[in-house]
């Protein structure tokens, strides 16, 4: 550390710019130090708006159409899009990419060094093994076409040589491993349970066992157990003396290790066996574009990323639903929640199964085990638990609920649930018309959502409380 007088200029690790003046001699050298004071004063740019995907990036699993599919070297589709990583690099995919995640043995390119502190990293062989793994963009760049050079003082237009015409700016994907045996910040019990449902997860017809590896997976890169401890222990630090909270998830834990580093943006967890990749969970490890830390003593209260990772519980659990939705309708109706679970986001959306053909949950089965509010009538009603909230408190209520920690099924608290007036009144008036009816539940420590308000509430879609006159 530095110490300067007021006032007194303090240039030590500044931006240098190359001073031009008349008359000077100026070579490549002085126009590359120009370029590179321009990149970074826009990584600066980039580190204030934070990090994160902007938009797009979106990975799924693919196939080649030309050849059969081969599950010892699967194909991933990235979408065109927008990242920041956390040197305020901007990663741009103008297309639409599919990757190889065996990579075919070439020789490397040549870098053209735009990035000389993202060095690429060496190309690595995976395994067809189990194991889980994080894809991550990360800036890249090499050399295009030819331009003729020719040397100080020789005659104009007498090129006697080439040089390369463009430095290009590009992005690369790589493949990190999360090694479930040597991460760290994890419980002996949930490594134990994340291993074990690893292993019966290999039954191809074992559903609940995969799911609930996902389900806690993700919980890891949210860092839902170690965040768990923050209200009994708020002022608690690590061993070198720093608040705990800074770093709490699995992409830490990765990050401290230098398997991810400030120039990766994570994309998708992958879970890979042998038997080829068997989910892609996006918003498990994807945020969006927040800001970096505003307080290092107390981040959980002011920071952003809090945020951001509520955001990304609501979309990962909804993606996970969704994709068990369209593999096989007709299961979720046994699903119980304990099975398939071990952590409901803090606010959620389920489709729920009718009497009219629509497909979903029954909530008598999913919520076995759980507590909810008058759960003794949940047979007997056509619509379970008929406790309804007005559609326009829905957006914010998920919106607040970020706010939230996740529900855990071990704690068996209360858990509210809600039927959406609007989507109930649209099936009960218009039968002809297929509407697929939904059930709305949230962390039973968020106010209720479902009292009736005069004049705006409608009478036979309301909840009322009654009093018994002596």
């Amino acid at each position: 550390m530095k110490t300067i007088d007021l006032l007194a200029p303090l240039l030590d690790r500044g931006i240098r710019n190359t001073n031009f003046f008349n008359g000077r001699l100026l070579s490549a050298e002085d126009l590359s130090a120009e370029q590179n004071a321009n990149r970074q004063h826009h990584e600066l740019l980039g580190r204030a708006g934070g990090e994160g995907v902007a938009f797009g990036l979106e990975v799924s699993v693919t196939t080649d159409p030309s050849s059969p599919p081969d599950t010892t070297r699967p194909l991933l589709k990235v979408t065109a899009g927008l990242a920041l990583n956390r040197k305020g690099q901007t990663l741009s995919l103008p297309d639409d990419a599919t990757i190889r995640l065996v990579p075919a043995e070439e020789e490397q390119a040549a870098v053209a060094g735009l990035f000389a502190a993202c060095e690429p990293p060496t190309t690595e062989v995976y395994q067809t093994g189990t194991g889980v793994y994080i894809l991550a963009i990360a800036p890249s760049s090499g050399y295009e076409g030819k331009a003729p050079m020719s040397g100080l003082g020789e005659e104009p237009g007498a090129g006697r040589a080439c040089g390369r015409r463009y430095a290009v700016e590009g992005v690369q994907f790589r493949l990190v491993e999360m090694n479930i045996n040597t991460l760290a910040g994890i419980s002996d019990a949930t490594r134990s349970q994340v291993l074990e449902l690893m292993n019966k997860s290999k039954d191809k017809n074992d559903a609940a066992s995969r799911e609930k590896l996902r389900n806690i997976l993700a919980h890891l890169c949210f860092g839902t157990e170690e965040l768990a401890t923050f209200a009994a222990d708020p002022f608690r630090k690590t061993e070198e003396g720093r608040p705990a909270y800074l770093a709490y998830d699995a992409l830490d834990a990765l990050r401290a290790k230098d398997k991810l580093t400030d120039c990766d943006v994570p994309l998708a967890m992958i879970y890979w066996t042998r038997d080829g990749v068997q989910f892609v969970d996006m918003w498990s490890v994807r945020r969006r574009v927040s800001a970096q830390n505003k307080s290092l003593a107390w981040p959980l209260a002011v920071d952003d990323r809090r945020q951001a990772e509520g955001e990304a519980m609501f979309l990962q659990f909804q993606d996970q639903m969704d994709e068990m939705f369209k593999a096989n309708p007709s299961e979720l109706e046994k699903m119980k929640a304990t099975s398939y679970f071990r952590y409901l986001p803090p606010a959620g959306i389920l489709p729920l199964a009718a009497k009219k053909g629509s497909q979903g949950i029954k909530l008598v089965n999913f919520a076995s085990g759980l507590t909810l509010r008058d759960k003794a009538i949940l047979e007997i009603l056509a619509f379970p638990d008929r406790i309804f909230m007005e559609g326009a408190k829905l957006g914010p209520l998920l919106r607040e609920a970020a706010k939230y920690p996740p529900i855990d099924l071990k704690s068996r608290e209360l858990i509210w649930t809600y039927l959406v007036r609007e989507n109930i009144q649209a099936i009960d008036e218009q039968p002809p018309k297929l509407f697929q009816p939904y059930l709305v539940f949230t962390n039973g420590q968020m106010p209720f959502a479902g009292d009736a308000r005069f004049d705006l509430s409608y009478w036979a879609y309301s909840n009322y409380s009654s009093t018994l006159a002596s």
